[in-house]
């Protein structure tokens, strides 16, 4: 059950990593727009699994 949040959590993982390792320029935009993509997918998949 909590595999299914993993990327969820990855995702919110590179979307804050650059503030948190202080990344710059294209780097830090990479990170947050793989991350919010992750993320999203990675909530949709999760919600759409039946619990059991």
């Amino acid at each position: 059950m909590a595999a299914r949040w993993v990327p969820v959590v990855l995702g919110l993982w590179l979307i804050l990593s650059p503030f948190v390792l202080g990344f710059t320029g294209v780097g830090r935009w990479n990170n947050i727009l793989i991350g919010i993509a992750i993320t999203t997918l990675g909530y949709m998949s999760a919600k759409q699994q039946p619990t059991s």
